[in-house]
């Protein structure tokens, strides 16, 4: 398994992060492409909440995933697995939690992920393309917000 933490200040309230975060369809307006992510969807209808299913796409394939935890505004995870013809061959969770400090937000990102059958021998790599994907995912979430000002 390999894990990731990064934090990042956010100049926002806490419940308009969280709102960003929690809103999968907006992904592709501020998720920069320089990564693995491609877009997101949701495909549970009506606002995201516990159990609301989506798919990530990326440039390893599409992730089916759902919301495992829904603490607006405090703490969102999602929890996706990759298929390659039919067979799980890694899972992730992604883990945001959201402190209101110094009259803006601090965003706490946890990943973890796990490589099933030859994947395993993958994790090494992985962690290290996780890394630079979660650096991204929260710079460009707050370059999202820094556009706006």
């Amino acid at each position: 398994m390999i894990s990731q933490e990064i934090d990042e200040f956010i100049d926002r309230p806490i419940e308009t992060v969280f709102s960003r975060i929690a809103d999968i369809s907006s992904y592709a307006s501020w998720m920069p492409r320089t990564g693995i992510f491609i877009k997101s969807e949701p495909t549970t209808p009506g606002p995201v909440k516990r159990s609301s299913v989506y798919w990530d796409k990326g440039r390893f394939g599409t992730f089916q995933g759902s919301v495992e935890e829904f603490d607006a505004p405090r703490k969102i995870t999602y929890f996706e697995t990759l298929k390659w013809l039919g067979k799980p061959v890694w899972d992730a969770r992604l883990e945001y939690s959201l402190e209101q400090k110094n009259g803006g937000t601090t965003v706490h990102h946890r990943a973890q992920g796990t490589g099933r059958g030859a994947m395993r021998l993958m994790e090494p790599m992985m962690s290290l393309i996780s890394r630079g994907e979660r650096r991204r995912t929260l710079t460009g979430l707050r370059k999202s917000f820094e556009r706006e000002s």
